[in-house]
């Protein structure tokens, strides 16, 4: 069985940068920064419907199992929120130039996420932390007429990573882990 539990009330702080500059010659450089807390306001949950273990107590060493107790509930305000994590930034390298009767464009990129809870500490008391990651991306792209031939290749440090986690407590959980190195060529008419 899975419990979906949403929080009442979250409040989330931050601010973003994002900037494109074109520095001649064809080179342009880009990217972002965002810094970003997050906290859970209100959440008063059914304590039969989280884990918060048989002795239903939420922050005990008995947290991930269940509750059978009707009537008791947990208040979860003043945790952090989940999948939010504190600082991200990318940063972007792109050149365009004219070669025979077509523009060849290079581009380079590094994003970094801070560490985050990817499972928020509402769902078994400590939380699932997803440590900081680096991700690098390039393409090397030929335009001319209607056609392209793009070749391209994705996390190139083949650094493992999740994009989610789903736990279900006394049974394992699933994972949804991202993209390994991936390489690719494209090709591309336009009628």
């Amino acid at each position: 069985d899975t419990v979906i539990n949403n929080h009442d009330e979250t409040e989330l702080e931050g601010i973003e940068i994002e900037y494109n500059f074109e520095l001649g010659n064809g080179f342009s450089i880009m990217g972002m920064f965002a810094n970003q807390e997050g906290t859970v306001t209100n959440s008063v949950q059914d304590g039969t419907l989280v884990p918060i273990g048989p002795d239903c107590t939420y922050g005990t060493a008995d947290d991930g199992g269940w509750c059978t107790t009707e009537g008791i509930t947990v208040n979860f305000g003043g945790l952090p929120t989940g999948r939010t994590p504190e600082n991200t930034w990318s940063v972007g390298l792109l050149h365009e130039t004219q070669i025979g009767n077509g523009e060849l464009i290079t581009f380079i990129s590094h994003k970094q996420m801070d560490e985050f809870y990817i499972v928020d500490k509402a769902v078994g008391g400590t939380g699932v932390i997803e440590p900081k990651y680096d991700l690098t991306d390039m393409s090397i792209s030929y335009r001319w007429d209607n056609h392209s031939v793009t070749f391209s290749g994705k996390n190139l440090g083949d650094t493992e990573y999740h994009e989610q986690t789903l736990q279900l407590f006394g049974a394992g959980g699933f994972q949804g882990w991202g993209p390994p190195q991936t390489w690719a060529l494209e090709w591309q008419t336009e009628f």
